[in-house]
């Protein structure tokens, strides 16, 4: 991949690391839809959206290391 674009996803997945920080402080996670997830009313939906963040920065981050998604695929035991 570029360099162009191994900064970008690089970037994305600092904003994701930082959002998850973020929620783990507040105990609200929000999203663009207008939902919002919080600890207290719904601890089983903020922990499987704080999952998927944490692996959307684990993906991109692997990504912008200069791997391809094939090999993470392969990593993972999906192919």
């Amino acid at each position: 991949m570029n360099p162009g674009g191994r900064i970008i996803l690089g970037a994305l997945a600092v904003f994701l690391l930082w959002s998850l920080i973020r929620a783990f402080r507040r105990g609200v996670i929000n999203s663009t839809s207008g939902y919002s997830f919080t600890l207290d009313d719904s601890p089983v939906l903020f922990t499987l959206v704080a999952i998927v963040h944490a692996g959307g920065v684990v993906f991109f981050s692997y990504i912008a290391a200069g791997y391809d998604a094939a090999e993470f695929t392969r990593w993972l035991g999906w192919s």
